[in-house]
């Protein structure tokens, strides 16, 4: 494995990591107020979880940029299985921006923003906003904008646009309807059906010019049959079911980690680290380990 591929491996493991304490930062920032204590000022937690997202979803679009331009070159052996891992933490990364903006909406609800210092414009549109931002920068980036779809010299290839609509549209509406559906609560602290009716038509035409721009785009393509390899859906096979563990473990590994803050109120300090943190740690890590050594060991035999 070549130092660029290492890197395009490493990356979005390392953004994980990061990703991880910043949760658990924003976690522990949180603890006042789910103790009953009202802090006027602004809630700024949200964005370090913001910040955890932001960075797993750039380190993984970084990663993916970088093996998609190996892949073109090699598009074998390890280097597609870490093109195909990069694709798969590109889609988790905007999976976990999506669920970030809806859990912002719907937490939202109740909230009191009347009080000194409270904000909505910062502490939920404009999270929303930043969000969506960052989905589509790193959706774009991952499709339209792929080093191995230019070549040198070549015209500007006239689907670009519409796959740019295609991808991003769906996104983008959402977002939007989201935010109706938050100015809509707050004038009335609650969504009357006719607001729904319209954020849902909202996203529904979103999703059907997405769907529209996504067949212009695809006209004009055609798609080679495959060639069969023996042993290639095995081996796929054991990738998703290792991707699969993984996440499940990456997962633990995080709600573990939210679970020690969380003690800190009710517990002592003395032996924490070792009795809470660091398995926490160690579940994260033992998700990344999996990962990284089935990507390489799937390979061990490549010439």
């Amino acid at each position: 494995m070549n130092s660029k591929l290492r890197i395009a491996l490493l990356l979005p493991l390392v953004g994980l990591l990061v990703t991880w304490s910043l949760f658990l930062t924003a976690n522990y920032f949180e603890l006042p107020t789910r103790d009953g204590y009202n802090d006027p000022g602004l809630r700024w937690e949200v964005y370090l979880y913001l910040a955890g997202i932001a960075v797993v979803a750039l380190a993984s679009s970084i990663a993916f940029s970088i093996s998609d331009s190996l892949h073109v070159k090699q598009p074998e052996g390890i280097t597609r299985s870490v093109y195909r891992f990069n694709g798969l933490a590109v889609v988790l990364s905007m999976v976990a921006g999506a669920i970030f903006a809806i859990g912002t909406f719907l937490s939202s609800f109740g909230m009191g923003f009347d009080g000194p210092g409270a904000n909505k414009l910062l502490e939920v549109y404009l999270p929303i906003i930043l969000v969506t931002v960052v989905v589509v920068y790193v959706l774009l980036q991952a499709t339209v904008f792929r080093k191995s779809e230019n070549e040198e010299n070549a015209p500007a290839d006239p689907r670009r646009r519409a796959l740019g609509l295609a991808w991003s549209l769906p996104i983008i509406g959402t977002a939007l309807a989201l935010i109706i559906g938050l100015i809509a609560y707050g004038s009335s602290r609650e969504i009357e059906t006719w607001v729904w009716v319209v954020i849902q038509s909202l996203i529904l035409a979103a999703i059907i010019l997405g769907t529209h721009f996504a067949v212009k785009a695809r006209s004009a393509v055609r798609i080679a049959a495959r060639e069969r390899v023996v042993g290639a859906g095995a081996l796929n096979l054991n990738f998703v079911l290792s991707i699969v563990f993984s996440s499940v473990v990456a997962i633990m590994g995080f709600t573990y980690g939210l679970d020690a803050v969380e003690s800190l109120r009710n517990a002592s300090s003395e032996n924490w680290v070792i009795q809470k943190l660091t398995p926490a740690l160690l579940l994260l890590l033992l998700a990344e380990a999996g990962i990284y050594l089935t990507i390489t060991l799937r390979n061990r035999n490549e010439k």
